[in-house]
């Protein structure tokens, strides 16, 4: 799951860098693309942290509930982050 997690942070970040680009290095993207981009973070995220939720909450191992705690509390801190960036 952690593995899972920082993939799909990964991927939010480079959706992130192509928002937040100075205009003299790219293009300024138009509200829809941006309206796009944010879903697709949303997306990115919302694939792993809801899987890691429901085996946290419904899965027999302790083991891979525990990993998917691990991967659930590091998305939630992202989100945090994200829902505080004002870049």
């Amino acid at each position: 799951f952690i593995h899972l997690a920082k993939d799909a942070m990964n991927r939010c970040d480079t959706i992130r860098s192509t928002l937040t680009s100075p205009v003299d290095f790219a293009p300024k993207a138009t509200p829809t693309q941006t309206l796009h981009h944010l879903d697709q973070i949303s997306n990115e995220v919302c694939s792993v942290i809801d899987a890691a939720e429901l085996c946290r909450c419904v899965h027999s191992s302790e083991e891979w509930r525990d990993k998917a705690s691990r991967a659930f509390e590091l998305l939630s801190g992202y989100i945090r982050d994200l829902n505080a960036d004002t870049g």
